[in-house]
């Protein structure tokens, strides 16, 4: 089996984040609260799913489908939570996750709702 993050908290799921643009501290902080409900939102998802492979109860990351799922999740509750707060932070944080998930899965699913 692959390797299974069981926790959100877990620094490898947002390496290849950290190691392709960099998070700033300011970006780390709406990371880390926004995480959970990003954790949360994803998992709720695989147990629906009807495949073994998103019942591991967690994130596989080299499962592609799943870590890019994080990772949209992750950035539409950044998002949706701090864009009318700290824009400025919100907005580059939301796009570093974008882009990291474009790259690794080829998924082009915007972390926005379009409403702006």
């Amino acid at each position: 089996m692959s390797l299974v993050i069981l926790d959100y908290n877990d620094k490898r799921l947002y390496a290849p984040i950290d190691r392709i643009f960099g998070i700033e501290k300011a970006e780390w902080e709406l990371i880390k609260l926004s995480a959970k409900n990003a954790w949360e939102r994803c998992l709720y998802c695989f147990k629906n799913i009807n495949n073994p492979k998103f019942q591991t109860g967690g994130v596989q990351p080299y499962h592609s489908i799943q870590y890019g799922m994080f990772l949209y999740f992750l950035s539409n509750e950044i998002y949706k939570k701090y864009i009318s707060i700290n824009k400025a932070v919100a907005e580059t944080i939301c796009d570093k996750i974008f882009m990291v998930n474009m790259s690794i899965t080829g998924m082009d699913i915007y972390y926005g709702g379009g409403d702006e």
